[in-house]
């Protein structure tokens, strides 16, 4: 599909945002200078984290922007309850003059693998944040982006996130990295604009893969995983997860039914069944508790739980525990629970659940 065709696609579902920019501990507009170029981000840094936390690098799609990105998809909220720092960048413009991130695409000549790289452990020193806990996750073109990421420098981003997003032609055909991260890829069976079955071929770089199920199979491989769980969280999502890879890395997957190119938001739960965002915090979350080397060292975290998705035992990081199934139906409470105690939840379905301990509500899967 040319990039023409797709400016018309996003064009009629954008608008504009004005921003007041804020002091220090929310979202500020911030450039750096990267190649004699001042690229401009926003910076999310939510009162109360510590040292030590988290990066989320979140990129918009192609014709939008780090404001509109920022504004729809969430992630801001989820910072907020789990302590870490969200970075929006912006694009720069293609030959078309449209906003874009050069996936190892020929529509520009913009070094993104170089600009993000180079933002990233800029941010990493300047507010303390940890190298080996910083991600990329991103919207169609931000997918794209992130793939690049994936496939050129795994050693600053240690997992990635892909919502309507695949990867470019180029990357397709010659990503071979020397360290494999976790993947995690969403996406609409119905999308018109990144066909789930790969079948485009537009110009400029963008086509070139077999359909997200190849992309799927391509990190399958490279992760090297041994067992695959499928659990229905909703109607319209039979979740994949594929685990036990190098390093216990993860692929996960979510082919959405009766769904085209969007993010899965609130306001749209009734078709995915789920929020984008939360779904990858939950997945870059999975990955920081497989990096750590201890349990107190995971129990630090403001989660509930841990691991998540859960098999059978459950570490809880609170004195009580109420769980719900997703009808409302409570199925296991408990106020006398030491902090960091873990519980055998060997008997109940597989499926999804909520967990809450005081006003703390969080989503669990059990596969």
């Amino acid at each position: 599909m040319k990039p023409n065709t797709l400016t018309q696609k996003y064009l009629s579902a954008l608008f504009l945002i004005i921003l007041t920019q804020v002091i220090c501990f929310s979202q500020e507009q911030f450039t750096y200078n990267h190649n004699g170029t001042e690229r401009s981000y926003f910076l999310y840094i939510p009162e109360g984290i510590e040292d030590d936390a988290p990066l989320v690098f979140v990129l918009h799609g192609y014709t939008s922007s780090a404001a509109v990105i920022m504004n729809y998809c969430g992630m801001n909220d989820i910072a907020d309850d789990e302590k870490f720092a969200v970075c929006y960048p912006q694009g720069t413009t293609d030959f078309l003059n449209i906003p874009h991130w050069n996936a190892n695409l020929s529509v520009s000549t913009t070094d993104d693998i170089g600009f993000l790289t180079e933002l990233a452990n800029y941010l990493q020193t300047e507010y303390n944040l940890n190298p080996d806990h910083t991600f990329s996750c991103g919207m169609s073109n931000g997918g794209f982006m992130s793939y690049s990421l994936a496939c050129e420098r795994p050693d600053v981003f240690k997992a990635i996130a892909s919502v309507t997003g695949t990867m470019s032609g180029y990357d397709w055909a010659n990503c071979d990295p020397d360290e494999i991260i976790p993947i995690f890829q969403i996406h609409g069976l119905d999308d018109a604009v990144v066909p789930y079955d790969g079948n485009w071929n537009p110009p400029g770089g963008w086509g070139g893969s077999d359909g997200v199920e190849s992309v799927r199979d391509f990190w399958i491989e490279k992760n090297q995983t041994t067992e695959i769980t499928r659990v229905e969280l909703h109607p319209n999502l039979l979740a994949e997860y594929y685990s036990g890879g190098l390093n216990n890395n993860q692929v996960w997957f979510y082919p959405i039914t009766d769904w085209g190119h969007e993010w899965p938001t609130e306001g749209k739960m009734d078709r995915s069944g789920i929020l984008g965002s939360e779904e990858i915090w939950q997945f870059f979350e999975l990955v920081i508790n497989n990096q750590s080397t201890s349990t107190s060292e995971v129990l630090s975290s403001n989660t509930l739980h841990y691991p998540n998705p859960f098999r059978e035992d459950v570490t809880i990081n609170a004195t009580d525990l109420e769980i719900y199934t997703i009808g409302g139906s409570l199925i296991y409470k408990s106020n006398k629970l030491i902090k960091g105690e873990t519980i055998d939840l060997s008997e109940l379905d597989k499926g999804m659940y909520l967990f809450r301990s005081g006003n703390n509500i969080q989503k669990m899967t059990k596969f």
